[in-house]
């Protein structure tokens, strides 16, 4: 009875051995939190993409939740990018060319087409990085202004007024998928 128990124990450790045979993501490089302070981003599963717009969910960890992000990789330039997480969400926006003070606060003004400008305080990140971090629990009133806008331009009086301007095509799609990501990846 006891060799039995004893193979029983032994199978069992090889086949969780077997199952870790791949580096995780995290020890790659970790993943970005959504919690303060706020990393750069970090590698993630792509999970979607569509009109230029790719949507990945990143791997928690005991101090990092897990969270969903959805960017346009292939834009040059500033590039703005999106987070959700449950309870949260969170606009990034990488602004080469303007020098910031890392952990920071910056004033910014998003000035959407055909709609009202919302004015937000960020954070600046050691990677060059703005993020704007918004607590809701209704995700789409937080997000209709990024889905229906054709376009939206952030300015800040502190960094010398205008940052960039971002088009949104797609973004109506990208951020329901990003929803739909939060809601599958992430736990409330």
């Amino acid at each position: 009875m006891r060799r039995f128990r004893a193979c029983v124990v032994l199978a069992g450790l090889a086949l969780v051995a077997a199952c870790q045979t791949s580096e995780s993501p995290l020890s790659q490089g970790g993943a970005a939190r959504f919690t303060s302070p706020l990393p750069p981003p970090g590698p993630g599963r792509p999970v979607g993409e569509r009109k230029g717009w790719v949507v990945e969910a990143v791997a928690g960890s005991v101090t990092e939740p897990a969270h969903c992000r959805v960017s346009r990789p292939g834009d040059s330039g500033p590039k703005l990018s999106f987070q959700a997480a449950p309870g949260g969400f969170a606009v990034l926006i990488e602004a080469p060319g303007h020098l910031l003070a890392p952990s920071a606060s910056y004033d910014l003004t998003f000035s959407f087409e055909g709609a009202a400008p919302e004015t937000h305080s960020a954070q600046a990140l050691d990677s060059g990085t703005l993020a704007v971090r918004i607590r809701s629990l209704d995700y789409e009133d937080v997000a209709d202004p990024y889905m229906h806008a054709k376009s939206m331009e952030v300015a800040s009086p502190r960094l010398g007024g205008r940052i960039a301007s971002f088009p949104l095509t797609g973004s109506n799609w990208a951020l329901n998928a990003l929803d739909e990501c939060r809601r599958l990846h992430t736990r409330s």
